[in-house]
């Protein structure tokens, strides 16, 4: 990790930014929940831009029915893919308004789209029993508790923390938060724009403009005949 702070640290830093070393307003527990509180926000906002921040979590499924818990830890599912016994074959998402194009018949024992439904992973078609499938998602961020825990700002994005945190422990007293809201938006924009940088090789996604049938082999999407019944490829 390249810029590792503590809670501890992190609280120092924003009792300096609103000077307030020696402040009373907030308790040294509640300050450490509006870090937590703050350190969410900016967590979402790196898991949003897909570019493996943080490390991705995989959870395998045996298919034994069409319905799957997700993890205790689950936050964002970054794809869901199939094992055909050579390659991991992406499956589509698929809406709830989208299921009447679903082809429910299985055709080949597999699954093809997922959805996210509550507390669940639901495969469509419904696969064949003991099918291998991978679930790949980032996992919630850790609630800040203890001064020891640690976060990585990554580029100095740590400010993001600070400063939303600092935001809410100045409206504590009732204190003006104009110029930290400022910084705070600057500071997001700034972030939108770095973040990319984390990965700068080629584009982040690939528009498929060919897709494998099941029975027909590769086919261009200019001849596609029943969008059910594709799979996506690599």
């Amino acid at each position: 990790m390249a810029r590792t702070f503590t809670v501890a640290q992190i609280a120092d830093r924003i009792r300096e930014l609103i000077d307030a070393e020696q402040m009373r307003a907030l308790s040294p527990d509640e300050l450490r929940r509006r870090i937590s509180s703050s350190y969410a926000r900016y967590y979402a906002k790196l898991v949003g831009c897909g570019l493996g921040f943080p490390t991705e979590v995989t959870q395998s499924i045996t298919a034994s029915g069409d319905t799957y818990a997700l993890p205790a830890d689950h936050f964002s599912t970054q794809r869901v893919d199939y094992f055909n016994g050579t390659l991991w074959i992406p499956l589509w998402e698929v809406d709830i308004r989208e299921l009447h194009n679903v082809q429910y018949s299985n055709f080949g024992g597999y699954s093809f789209c997922y959805r996210l439904a509550g507390p669940s992973l639901i495969l469509y078609p419904p696969p064949a029993v003991g099918g291998t499938y991978r679930h790949i998602y980032c996992p919630a961020p850790v609630d800040l508790t203890l001064d020891t825990q640690t976060l990585d700002g990554v580029c100095g994005w740590e400010e993001a923390v600070i400063l939303d945190a600092a935001i809410h422990a100045v409206m504590k007293w009732e204190g003006e938060t104009a110029d930290l809201r400022a910084e705070r938006q600057a500071l997001d924009e700034r972030i939108d724009a770095e973040v990319q940088m984390r990965s700068l090789n080629k584009a982040k996604r690939i528009v498929i403009n060919r897709r494998y049938h099941w029975d027909r082999g590769y086919e261009f999407d200019a001849d596609v005949r029943d969008a059910a019944d594709w799979w996506p490829w690599r």
